[in-house]
């Protein structure tokens, strides 16, 4: 169970904050719920007893995020699938999934390939909404701007 002041990690929604656990009256039963206050201005009400089926996470610590910082800067880049629609379901599997390092990977993956070609609006949208992602979760853990951990993460990737 995780308590009120503690980031987590949301696949598709990113960083959050729970800022409390209320009890509601749902269908007749009493059920705990987390409310979270996510990055992106979203608040939300996640059920308690649920974890594991919503993939609520902790979020990363801070040596982990050296690590992610690595993983786009040091490692050498994955070849993606060649046709689009792979790619997608590449894409959409590891925003599910919600692991940072895999979505770190996918990060400097984009980077790599957009050396070669021009991304897709499609592609450039998802690199965006992964970007976002990633960099939600390092601006809650390092308490910084996530404006400038953007900007940094898509240098990082493009170099």
């Amino acid at each position: 169970m995780f308590s009120i002041g503690e980031w987590i990690f949301y696949p598709v929604f990113g960083a959050g904050l729970i800022i409390n656990i209320e009890e509601k009256k749902i269908f007749g039963e009493i059920r705990k719920y987390y409310v979270i206050k996510f990055i992106n201005g979203i608040d939300m009400m996640v059920p308690v007893y649920s974890n594991e089926s919503f993939k609520l996470r902790k979020a990363i610590s801070v040596d982990e995020c050296k690590e992610i910082y690595n993983i786009i800067l040091k490692s050498t880049p994955e070849n993606l699938p060649s046709k689009w629609s792979d790619r997608y379901k590449y894409y959409m599997s590891c925003i599910n999934e919600g692991d940072i390092k895999k979505l770190s990977k996918i990060i400097r993956d984009i980077g790599n390939l957009s050396k070669n070609k021009k991304l897709s609006r499609s592609e450039l949208n998802i690199f965006n909404d992964i970007l976002n992602l990633v960099s939600g979760e390092i601006c809650a853990v390092l308490n910084k701007d996530i404006d400038s951990i953007k900007r940094e993460i898509n240098s990082l990737a493009k170099d």
